[in-house]
């Protein structure tokens, strides 16, 4: 079924679907932004990538968009017999966030096999950020959102739902559960 979704034109986002659920990570990430008196909880969706072919990275920016770093590893020489083996390359990691990293994500959730369902709960995530309970505050020059306890709960509860779907492989009766803080 699914070779037969695969055309000419969609082909791109089927590559790409096949490198994120093999080298690939799909996370709403939780930091918390410092403010005088009061600790602001930020959560970010954000789709990674990582492999050593400098060339496979410049096609994705090209057809996609975001952006990678290059990442160096320390040296760790090997021996094999009486030949001295590098073992470490340099990799390149890709990185697409928050607004930029949804329309990525709808185009490639089809494809999906292993991360389908944290594309689709990131996907969800991203759609109803904008329906938030904040409170708005004037702050010196400019005006800044706190979230609610409830916003707090709901963005937490897809930041840990996803994470535990990245380190274990659950059978999909588990996953379908939906979030008990929409509600």
């Amino acid at each position: 079924m699914l070779v037969n979704m695969i055309t000419r034109g969609n082909s791109k986002y089927a590559y790409l679907a096949g490198a994120i659920d093999s080298d690939g990570s799909i996370s709403v990430i939780k930091s918390h932004l410092q403010r005088k008196e009061y600790r602001c909880p930020r959560f970010v969706l954000e789709m990674t990538f990582t492999n050593t072919s400098k060339d496979l990275m410049d096609w994705i920016i090209k057809n996609f968009a975001g952006s990678y770093r290059e990442r160096k590893y320390r040296e760790k020489l090997s021996r094999i017999g009486d030949r001295e083996i590098n073992q470490r390359r340099i990799a390149y990691g890709y990185k697409l966030t928050a607004k930029k990293a949804l329309p990525v994500l709808k185009s490639i959730e089809p494809y999906l096999v292993g991360k389908k369902r944290q594309a689709q709960l990131a996907i969800e995530f991203q759609e109803n950020l904008f329906n938030r309970d904040t409170k708005t505050v004037k702050a010196g020059k400019g005006i800044s959102h706190y979230l609610s306890e409830k916003e707090i709960l709901k963005r937490t509860w897809y930041s840990e739902t996803i994470q535990k779907l990245n380190k274990t492989i659950l059978r999909p009766a588990e996953t379908e559960r939906g979030n008990p803080y929409l509600k």
